[in-house]
């Protein structure tokens, strides 16, 4: 065999050892985070202390426990501060660690249908400390056993993990035996084993890169998934996945240091030569300014870090020292192999006229590994397909598409950015805005004010004066006024900036949200669901000049409609085609013949909106004249015991389908107009989305 195709055998053996080297560090990499039962319960426990998971737990710890005591929604802010605190402080570990070995065990094992991380000993726990706060709520809060804040769905890879699971144990084992005998053959049989062992190194070091890309292939591909906590996830991926950047990291230094040690050019003296120069440099000023202002720099940053920073500095002369001692051990092997003494071996590395044969070979080597993983990350990551639907219904239902908007019923979400997931105290919902929309709501009922933000989570500062004063004045009376700005005077947040639009009704201290923020929210929500189309009304302290700022900001005022009054009523298909998909009325001080009609001037008319008991909503008087003009085309049902803080346990009742029927029809028979927008508090509580779907004649969702 000739040395040619030696050399070019060997550089084969050295491409497929270094994708068995990426290949046994993925298997090892994923054998000891996942398939490990110690090791998975090991990365779980530490992921739910990052504060974006942590605080997911808690929301979902909170969420459990007022679901078994619904009213609690009054507090569920202070409920998940408390789990957040038991969760960050390390008292749930225990919890923590069952619940995930147990999950691994149903995995891998097959040992249980339903897959869960089932915290249900951590609700317990949080149950009796806020039980502590009010022993009346203990019957109800023990109720609640069920707190699975992770479900897995039984899918094909799920139900193959524990075949999964032997393979990669076995890969985890026979791939770095593979790698190694690739390596030794592509040794072996070059003509050159000097060269060979340099292309090792060169493979090996090539694998710490590729093993990064394949790193980010994974995390893209997962975090493509449209999850309800990006944070959340990303954060949980950096525990289980970001162990995988050290590794590369230790492929690509432990590659190169048998890329120096083969070259025979990085021995110890030539180190100690290094350190003599760099110490004449330090202690020895040079002739010339520039040279002197060089090193002046350098003495100060050299002595900010020892004086700073010792512990990093101390543990990059050791790294720097333990690479070159590791260069020396490799470099004698290099020479055992190689068969000459190792001085003779640095004489002929030096003495090497042209080097650019083997950087193309090595060259030709990373080109393929990279090429190959480059691939393999674009399968990875190539997206499943446009979330745009392909399908021709407007709002869920083909019979929908051509049919007016004052003829629609949209199911409709009150105070829709109160929610306690949001954070807000004494919310009206549960979920967020956008939440709101997944589920199947299409209208929107929200409150705009300028407020100036805070440091606080979920919080502004209520500026209370002229508009404002008198909606708090109608809402409250005059005492509730003065209690109002007693409250406010307290101040329990810093302010960060000046006053500008957020989310909130009349006490931004008790849950306020960005606008701008809530909007672009809404709109990439429209952009994902193309055939969908929205209607919102906001209760407007803010001006229309500023609220049509946060709307252009936002994006969202592209998608808005302007119909102007004495116009036919457009179509759902009108309004999709156009992609003007979203009515936006004021209250109020919208601008007329425009996209912000001032609604109940223009289009829109009400029932009361402050029936407060249940028997109430089933009179006649609740359906009478409010704001607005009988001729308005779109008819507002407001539909919801109007008590504070709002009560989940009367939305239980008067959010059943057959409840709003009954009202609708009544009110539907009493005003002669058709129902358009359904309001309610506790959107996910009932069935208004079912309601509307049968009053538009369509399947319900």
């Amino acid at each position: 065999m000739s040395a040619r195709t030696r050399n070019g055998l060997a550089v084969v053996l050295v491409v497929l050892g270094s994708m068995a080297t990426l290949l046994a560090a993925l298997a090892i990499y994923a054998h000891h985070v996942f398939v490990d039962r110690n090791g998975f319960a090991n990365s779980v426990t530490h992921a739910v202390k990052k504060p974006a998971v942590s605080r997911e737990i808690s929301v979902r710890l909170g969420d459990a426990l007022v679901s078994a005591a619904p009213d609690l929604v009054a507090g569920e802010r202070v409920i998940e501060d408390a789990a957040a605190s038991l969760v960050s402080s390390g008292t749930l570990d225990a919890v923590v660690e069952k619940a995930a070995l147990t999950l691994h065990d149903a995995v891998f094992e097959g040992e249980a249908e339903k897959l869960a991380l089932d915290l249900s000993d951590g609700l317990q726990i949080l149950g009796s400390v806020v039980a502590t706060q009010d022993p009346e709520l203990r019957t109800q809060i023990t109720s609640a056993v069920d707190a699975e804040v992770v479900e897995l769905e039984r899918n094909t890879l799920i139900k193959r993990a524990a075949h999964v699971g032997d393979v990669i144990d076995e890969l985890a084992i026979a791939l770095p035996i593979a790698a190694l005998l690739l390596f030794g053959a592509a040794v072996a049989v070059a003509a050159d084993r000097r060269r060979a062992l340099g292309r090792v190194g060169f493979g090996v070091a090539l694998a710490g890169p590729a093993l990064f890309i394949v790193e980010i292939a994974l995390e893209t591909t997962i975090r493509g998934r449209g999850w309800a906590n990006p944070d959340a996830v990303d954060q949980a991926l950096g525990t289980f996945l970001g162990g995988m950047t050290w590794v590369g990291l230790w492929l690509a230094v432990g590659g190169a240091a048998i890329v120096a040690a083969s070259s025979g050019r990085l021995r110890t003296d030539t180190a100690d030569r290094l350190v003599d120069r760099v110490w004449f440099f330090l202690r020895t000023a040079p002739d010339g300014r520039l040279g002197r202002t060089v090193r002046a720099l350098v003495l100060l940053a050299l002595g900010a870090a020892l004086l700073f920073e010792p512990l990093v500095v101390a543990r990059v002369v050791l790294v720097a020292l333990g690479f070159l001692v590791l260069v020396e051990g490799l470099t004698e092997i290099v020479s055992v192999l190689a068969g000459a003494p190792s001085r003779a071996l640095a004489e002929a590395a030096a003495a090497t006229s042209s080097p650019r044969h083997l950087l193309v070979r090595v060259g030709a080597v990373a080109l393929g590994i990279l090429a190959l993983v480059g691939l393999g990350a674009v399968a990875l990551t190539r997206a499943p397909g446009s979330h745009a639907s392909l399908s021709l219904a407007c709002n869920g239902s083909e019979e929908l598409c051509d049919r007016p908007i004052d003829r629609i019923a949209f199911p409709t979400a009150h105070n829709a950015m109160s929610s306690a997931e949001d954070g807000f105290i004494d919310p009206n919902h549960f979920r967020s805005l956008t939440r709101h929309l997944d589920a199947g709501i299409r209208g929107l009922l929200i409150d705009s004010l300028m407020a100036r933000p805070t440091n606080r989570r979920s919080s502004a500062l209520t500026v209370l004066d002229g508009e404002v004063r008198e909606v708090a004045r109608r809402d409250v009376g005059e005492a509730g006024v003065d209690a109002l700005e007693d409250f406010l005077s307290r101040r329990l947040a810093a302010p960060t900036g000046p006053p500008k639009p957020f989310l909130c009704h009349l006490v931004c201290e008790l849950g306020a949200l960005p606008m701008e923020e809530e909007l672009t929210k809404i709109r990439e929500w429209l952009d994902d669901n193309p055939r969908e189309v929205l209607v919102i009304v906001i209760q407007d302290l803010v001006s229309p000049q500023e609220t049509e700022k946060v709307f252009r900001a936002s994006g969202l005022y592209d998608h808005a409609y302007t119909w102007k009054p004495g116009e036919p009523a457009p179509t759902l298909r009108q309004m999709i085609d156009q992609d003007r998909r979203l009515l936006v009325m004021a209250e109020k001080d919208g601008f007329p013949d425009s996209w912000y009609q001032p609604g109940y001037e223009r289009l829109l008319k009400e029932t009361p909106y402050d029936t407060a008991t249940v028997d109430g909503l089933r009179s006649d008087e609740s359906c009478q004249p409010n704001r607005g003009n009988e001729a308005n085309p779109l008819f507002l049902i407001n539909h919801w015991a109007a008590v504070y803080p709002p009560r989940p346990s009367k939305a239980k009742v008067v959010n059943e389908r057959e409840f709003i029927l009954d009202r609708v029809e009544r009110c539907r028979t009493i005003r002669k107009a058709f129902p358009n927008l359904i309001a309610v508090d506790f959107a996910g509580i009932g069935d208004v989305v079912a309601a509307a779907a049968e009053i538009n004649g369509t399947p319900p969702p």
